[in-house]
């Protein structure tokens, strides 16, 4: 069984002039902490945007990832807020020939390697992911499962756009709130109450959120990942100000696991500032070790703001 790693990437270079000084939408340290866990995979990076692919070097070729210009799916549902992230479903779907091998693992962005994700813990033949999140989940795009759960997928997704009647239905399983009129994991959820056969639940030590490392207790240190999903790290230095609380890919800097990752493959200071090593260095930890520094940074809104870990080493 081979797997190759996709990601449903864009951003707006008139923003962030480099690719790997993006740290919002980190899509190079997330590359780095992959493939200095696994050299061979095959890494596939589905884009829309206005860069070229010449933006994506010298990383496309020290890193070892294709880069695919594509369109949006779902591009005719612009009206709806989110519809770009609802597109990535169906854009996988669409772009399914350009992968090589029999299974697609998809990750977002925010997504950071401890270990190699290989072997998958479930059966790729259905679509695996942990029940609630979906920036992390594998299938084989060949198999009648998937075939069938993409189907019905697109049912209900296409039907609550055109159909008030089942947007209301969708919409009372949604897991969270959110300024997105309509997102894969209402669906996701809806179909887990309906169509439950048509689902795989992975392992939580394959796709690891900072809301549940409370619950591993001595297995935290057997996590193959941490996807960072809640989660805020400031970054003061960037000049724009809406992303001075929201630059995740610092993170790589924060926890020692992750710096180590990054080093085998890259050097730190060809993608952070100098400002940014040392406003995050000083203050580096642990994860696996001392969890509980992450944990202290929880408020009452439930998000992580793990820029707040206390004193400096």
């Amino acid at each position: 069984m081979t797997t190759t790693a996709v990601y449903h990437w864009w951003d707006d270079s008139s923003l962030i002039d480099k690719v790997w000084r993006n740290h919002h939408s980190p899509l190079i340290t997330s590359i780095a902490t992959l493939r200095a866990c696994n050299p061979d995979i095959e890494i596939l990076v589905l884009y829309s945007g206005n860069r070229k692919l010449n933006e994506f070097e010298p990383y496309s070729s020290l890193l070892n990832f294709r880069v695919v210009p594509i369109s949006f799916y779902m591009e005719k549902y612009r009206e709806y807020v989110g519809w770009d992230y609802l597109s990535r479903l169906f854009d996988l779907r669409r772009n399914a020939h350009h992968i090589n091998t029999d299974t697609l693992m998809y990750c977002d962005v925010d997504v950071f390697w401890f270990q190699d994700p290989l072997p998958h813990c479930a059966n790729p033949k259905k679509f695996c992911f942990d029940g609630g999140n979906s920036g992390f989940f594998y299938y084989q795009p060949e198999s009648e499962e998937y075939e069938r759960f993409i189907e019905v997928f697109e049912s209900y997704t296409l039907s609550a756009l055109h159909s008030k009647d089942m947007y209301q239905l969708i919409q009372k399983c949604r897991p969270y709130e959110s300024d997105h009129y309509l997102y894969d994991e209402m669906v996701l959820a809806y179909m887990r109450k309906y169509n439950p056969s048509l689902l795989q639940h992975i392992d939580l030590t394959e796709h690891c959120r900072p809301m549940h490392i409370h619950k591993y207790g001595q297995e935290l240190k057997n996590i193959r990942m941490l996807h960072a999903h809640g989660m805020f790290m400031a970054n003061p230095f960037t000049k724009i100000k809406y992303l001075q609380l929201n630059c995740r890919g610092l993170l790589c800097l924060l926890f020692s696991e992750l710096y180590e990752r990054i080093c085998q493959v890259l050097d730190p200071k060809d993608i952070f500032s100098k400002e940014e090593l040392a406003y995050v260095l000083p203050k580096q930890y642990s994860l696996l070790e001392n969890p509980q520094k992450l944990l202290a940074t929880r408020k009452a809104d439930g998000f992580y703001y793990a820029h707040l870990c206390g004193r400096s080493r």
